[in-house]
């Protein structure tokens, strides 16, 4: 394949996607996040001096290429989080007050099943407008029809409460309404409030699904009646925890389709990724030291990291080569397989030194780490991988039938709870449904884990969320 041939042409990569209605939205969010990351990291390419003019020249169509291609799948990441932090703003405004008005006009009223339906589909309407509002503008902007669709979500919903399908006066209506909107709020709140902590959002999101979808299954069992406090509370509880259960699903699925496709970045399109991130890391180090407002586009939006950040940069660096890249250098034979392994190990056993270095002296200035990296560029466009530094590192060998064995232990350990809720529903036992059912949310969780400890390794061990999750459960406490 020819890279420098079309080196200018914009890579197609899910464009069928942006012409969805509810992707629609964000398509120039998405052109806006791809322009800017060719036009900085290109016009830091071309001007960079940590690169020779001729290797400059040399390189310039196959870099170009790489970086074009690698960029357009980066917006789609943050496409992603647009949608994460869309949703978690529609789930407090307007989706709670329209739950809450929606599960009080069934307990306060008692319409024609038309107007029911009528009420349901303007609450949806006007959800999914505020929802397509936030998509297109961060600082939200809700369109002209969803705006109709609430005014009419607001009338009907006058007419089911306060109409003649209601024998409540409208004191104790009003005054169930602003008390389910007020728990529906904070319940949202705190469901919201908990995803935002970073060490434990992932299992945070798993719990949230389960223990609010067993409540909302809950209270529709046992709802409360009349317009009094009983419905009010009920019809909050409900709307907040079913706002729960969203906020719960929705950062689970975005973080698995992330990750997923993170994944397929890094194995894939290895080669872009180190140049990216190396060019990425440059074009943010080189005016680092200005005023946010004088920085490039990227390194305002992406202002440059703290230590930390930068070593977590840094090890990003050094898993690209140690797992990745043995995979687009294979020899076709175990022994250059074990050595191109071992080579890459060493390459990124030299970036852990430099990650060290710079964690031990944190006044080394930016664009002096820069310059260690940046140059790297070079050789790997060129494929001249014995160019980049290496440091000894030891290797503790696995065997291929001990990896095989790990993985079926594992998927072995992750369906065995739901394998044992399973066989104790289908079978007779003296153990009592009650603890039975017990099971089912701790088997769910842990599947769910298991299939993101999978995924990430990073986000911890299983058994330490089991057992917060089993301290929520009735009887786990002596």
């Amino acid at each position: 394949m020819d890279q420098s041939a079309d080196s200018s042409a914009v890579p197609q990569v899910g464009q069928w996607l942006l012409s969805l209605p509810l992707i629609a939205p964000v398509r120039e969010y998405y052109v806006e996040r791809r322009t800017m990351f060719d036009t900085t990291m290109l016009r830091y390419l071309a001007e960079t001096p940590l690169i020779d003019d001729d290797d400059r020249e040399r390189i310039k169509d196959d870099c170009e290429w790489w970086l074009r291609q690698t960029n357009a799948r980066q917006a789609w990441f943050h496409v992603i989080e647009r949608y994460r932090d869309a949703i978690s703003y529609v789930l407090l405004w307007p989706l709670v007050p329209v739950a809450a008005t929606v599960t009080m006009s069934y307990s306060v009223a008692d319409p024609p099943t038309g107007w029911r339906l009528a009420h349901l589909v303007l609450g949806v309407l006007f959800t999914l407008g505020a929802l397509s509002g936030s998509l297109r503008h961060a600082d939200f902007a809700m369109p002209r029809p969803s705006g109709l669709f609430g005014l009419a979500f607001l009338v009907v919903s006058g007419l089911l409460l306060y109409g003649p399908w209601t024998e409540a006066g409208w004191l104790p209506v009003t005054g169930a309404l602003l008390l389910a909107s007020t728990v529906g709020l904070i319940v949202a709140l705190a469901g919201v409030f908990v995803l935002d902590i970073r060490r434990i959002r992932t299992r945070a999101a798993v719990f949230l699904v389960v223990q609010g979808a067993l409540a909302v299954v809950t209270l529709a069992v046992g709802q409360g009646d009349g317009a009094g406090w009983a419905g009010g509370l009920w019809s909050g509880l409900w709307a907040g925890l079913t706002a729960m259960v969203v906020a719960g699903f929705v950062f689970v699925l975005t973080y698995l389709i992330t990750s997923l496709l993170e994944r397929r970045k890094m194995r894939v399109w290895t080669v872009g990724e180190l140049v990216q991130t190396l060019i990425w890391f440059g074009a943010r180090a080189q005016d680092a030291h200005l005023p946010l407002e004088e920085r490039s586009a990227l390194g305002q939006a992406f202002p440059f990291s703290d230590p930390v950040g930068v070593a977590w940069e840094l090890e990003w660096l050094a898993r690209l080569i140690e797992r990745c890249l043995p995979r687009q250098l294979t020899a076709w034979d175990p022994m250059g397989d074990r050595m191109v392994a071992e080579r890459c190990r060493g390459i990124a056993a030299r970036l852990r030194e430099l990650k060290m270095e710079f964690l031990l002296r944190q006044s080394t200035p930016a664009h002096e780490i820069a310059a260690r990296l940046v140059p790297a560029v070079v050789p790997i466009i060129d494929g001249d991988w014995d160019r980049l530094e290496t440091a000894e590192v030891q290797v503790v060998p696995h065997s291929r039938l001990r990896l095989v064995l790990r993985g079926l232990g594992g998927a072995f350990v992750a369906i065995a709870p739901l394998a044992v809720f399973l066989l104790l529903r289908t079978t007779t036992s003296v153990i009592p449904d009650s603890i039975v059912d017990q099971v089912l949310p701790i088997a769910v969780t842990w599947l769910l884990l298991s299939i993101i400890a999978w995924i990430d390794p990073g986000t911890g061990s299983r058994s330490g969320k089991l057992r917060n999750l089993t301290d929520l459960l009735p009887g786990s406490r002596s």
